[in-house]
């Protein structure tokens, strides 16, 4: 076969209309279609269960060529954790013929598969946590590109090992990095922070650990310095803690302005009295430069009494934080409704984006949402809302097109007994419920002239900002079934249906 001589992006845009096995066929043809299948193949790893998977790209991973490819590397460390206990479990002198009657319960149990034959997974089951992690290390030390590094420590002993692996990513991520995002005790970050030279985005979840005396100390003088060192560079920011303690001293201790941030996400359980005015004084630093934002209030321990979610809820409802530029919202329920209200109302002649977590609205709770962003100067109002929905009907819909004629993605949380009456719809073609058959006969005519590309429906299950998730066989249909409904739909989830 012969092949014109092109610029490798030239090669891009041709293989870009192919379909991946289309362009892994194509691999040997020559110099710039090898390197554009090793680079999709390579550019993204991840670490995240003891499988074949991870046996095989570790394996791959130890040519330099390879490792310099990828781009992005998700690790949950669990799995070493995994392998120490079962190192604990049975004597090195066993380790030659592994009896399957034990090891069986234990990786049904964390849903671990037995490894396959492999160079680093053999079948005399001699592979330590030792081997795995450096393997990995020998990994990550050729791995000079990456731009997204995202790390869960979970129990992980700190180890001279496992120290040596973290310092290896640290020294070959640190000039290419660009995202950040680390899962771990908080005691345990000051291991994590240093050697980083320039990052746009920092993702830091603080992982379940109980309230010490030392918990305001390491968010002031370690996670807070290392935010701030990046003031000139950072765009996005993400803090959530599931730790047992007040999380009000990191965001006193931003006092240098991120001038260059655009995304802030907060989870919080809000279990303590200072954190509200905390998170209120880094909002009012930052009201001329935030394009996104999110505020997740997560489960927690304290009872209601306790809890300064309230107290949050009355201040953004009352107090007027004057977004100049917010386009995105992402709000869990406030005290009241009418609160929520108040709070989307301060920012509606600029939002676009809102996905409202944890809340079911009725049809006249719907409609005093849309009303609010109808008259718009510039643009045309919502363009993506991702809501609960107590009921789905007819005048939903209708109610959308009027208020909403602009939006382009629409995700709905149903409630299961109203997804299982669209589901059997799509079964048999009718319902005993006289509001799905009005619905499904009317809907096409109704959103005729409408303009939405996406659509998806769940069960039930708020998934935050994002679609993300493996959808159920219903969740599937139903999406499915709406989207042949209204015309302009091609997307489900954000992916084209096929």
């Amino acid at each position: 076969m012969v092949t014109t001589e092109l610029p490798e992006d030239v090669w891009r845009c041709v293989t870009d209309a192919l379909s991946r096995s289309e362009r892994a066929s194509l691999l040997s043809v020559n110099r710039a279609l090898f390197n554009i299948v090793l680079d999709e193949r390579y550019q993204e790893v991840r670490w995240e269960k003891l499988d074949t998977s991870m046996a095989w790209s570790l394996e791959r991973l130890k040519a330099p060529n390879i490792a310099r490819r990828v781009r992005r590397l998700f690790i949950r460390a669990w799995f070493i954790d995994y392998l120490i206990q079962k190192e604990r479990l049975v004597k090195p002198a066993s380790y030659a013929v592994p009896s399957r009657s034990w090891l069986a319960p234990l990786e049904e149990y964390l849903n671990v598969p037995p490894p396959s034959p492999s160079k680093t997974f053999s079948t005399t089951g001699d592979a330590s946590a030792g081997d795995i992690l450096k393997s990995m290390t020998d990994a990550v030390s050729l791995m000079h590109g990456v731009v997204e590094y995202s790390f869960e420590w979970r129990d992980l002993a700190p180890t001279p090992e496992t120290m040596r692996f973290v310092s290896t990513a640290r020294t070959a991520f640190g000039s290419t990095l660009r995202k950040l995002c680390l899962n771990a005790q908080l005691m345990n970050f000051s291991s994590l922070l240093s050697g980083f030279d320039h990052l746009d985005e920092i993702d830091l979840m603080f992982d379940y650990d109980q309230e010490s005396w030392e918990t305001a100390i390491t968010l002031r003088r370690t996670i807070a310095p290392f935010i701030n060192q990046f003031s000139e560079s950072l765009r996005g920011l993400k803090i959530a803690s599931s730790s047992k303690g007040d999380q009000a001293p990191l965001f006193y201790a931003l006092t240098t302005l991120l001038s260059q941030l655009r995304y802030l996400s907060i989870s919080l359980p809000f279990s303590y009295a200072k954190e509200p005015d905390a998170v209120l004084a880094m909002l009012r630093n930052h009201t001329t430069t935030l394009r996104e934002l999110e505020i997740i209030r997560l489960p927690g321990l304290t009872t209601r009494s306790q809890s300064s979610w309230p107290q949050l809820s009355t201040a953004l409802a009352s107090e007027s934080i004057a977004f100049a530029v917010l386009q995105r919202l992402t709000l869990s329920p406030l005290a009241t409704f009418d609160h929520t209200l108040a709070c989307l109302r301060h920012a509606a002649d600029t939002l676009t984006h809102i996905t409202l977590v944890d809340l079911f609205l009725d049809l006249t709770e719907l409609e005093q949402v849309l009303r609010m962003f109808v008259r718009r100067p510039l643009d045309g109002g919502l363009e993506k809302l991702h809501i609960g929905l107590k009921t789905l009907s007819l005048r939903m819909f209708e109610l959308l097109v009027k208020y909403a004629p602009a939006l382009h993605t629409l995700y709905l949380v149903l409630p299961e007994e109203r997804s299982q009456e669209l589901y059997g719809w799509g079964q048999h073609g009718t319902s005993t419920d006289h509001a799905v058959d009005t619905l499904m006969t009317g809907l096409e005519t109704v959103t005729l002239d409408w303009r939405l590309r996406d659509i998806g429906v769940w069960d039930r299950r708020f998934l935050g900002a994002t679609a993300a998730g493996s959808p159920t066989v219903r969740e599937s249909k139903v999406s499915e079934l709406l989207m042949l409904r209204i015309r302009s739909v091609r997307l489900v989830r954000g992916v084209r249906y096929s």
